[in-house]
């Protein structure tokens, strides 16, 4: 792959770590906010066909940066100038297939991290209705059961189902306090997914300033030992912007 594919990478990967980052953020409402707006764009056809092109073109990069690897490592046994000529490009072909790779592990993951948050948020939203109801229906209950006990079996009846109907309401609150539990554990599980890949970004941020500049400098030595022209696309770039 040429190098012109990587600078697209990086701010591609940059920008996927600017809306990932805010899933993980304890405030709530800003999380939630990033989750449903990543939610949102799953049932657009517009948003999804967009996501979709992009993981297709994001796998069509790394098929060809490990195609390009595999060729590259063949060559390995070349020696004197064509040696550091081989160098380059295994630097360049690890460096997009890192890329890719961390590029299509945060399509999924922000796509996963924030379906188990709005997930969350709804079993939460449904489990505090669910305590109203059963504090409501258990204060029912013992008012009935004390009109009961001071009018007779009148209302033996109607306390008999109110307390069944109560006691379904606590199960289905002890199954929704289950499944709460449940997605907490998914959501550390994820959220410590996000902070190694945070930490591998930063790593490969660094790894592709020092590859860069190992680039020039042995463009330079290629220039001096009379090769001339092996310039590549992120030094032309350089050049452009200095």
């Amino acid at each position: 792959m040429d190098s012109i594919f990587q600078l697209p990478l990086f701010i591609l990967l940059c920008i996927q770590l600017i809306l990932v980052l805010p899933l993980l953020l304890p405030l709530r409402g800003v999380a939630l906010f990033f989750a449903s707006l990543i939610q949102w764009s799953k049932h657009n056809a517009a948003a999804n066909a967009v996501s979709l092109t992009l993981c297709f073109a994001l796998t069509g990069l790394f098929s060809s940066s490990c195609w390009e690897l595999m060729k590259v490592q063949t060559h390995q046994e070349i020696s004197g100038m064509r040696e550091t000529l081989v160098t380059i490009d295994t630097l360049r072909a690890q460096v997009s297939c890192a890329l890719c790779m961390l590029n299509l592990a945060l399509v999924f993951f922000s796509r996963a991290l924030a379906a188990a948050l709005c997930k969350e948020d709804k079993m939460s939203k449904n489990l505090e209705a669910m305590k109203r109801q059963t504090q409501g229906l258990q204060m029912e209950y013992a008012r009935l059961t004390k009109a009961g006990d001071k009018g007779g079996a009148a209302g033996s009846d109607e306390v008999q189902a109110l307390k069944a109907q109560v006691d379904k309401l606590i199960a289905q609150k002890e199954s929704l306090q289950a499944e709460s539990e449940k997605a907490r554990k998914s959501q550390a599980q994820a959220e410590a997914t996000a902070e190694a890949l945070k930490r591998q970004a930063g790593g490969l941020n660094t790894e592709y300033d020092r590859v860069v500049e190992e680039n020039i400098a042995l463009n330079k030595k290629l220039a001096q030992a009379g090769v001339p022209g092996y310039l590549s696309q992120t030094d032309r770039l350089g050049k452009k912007d200095s």
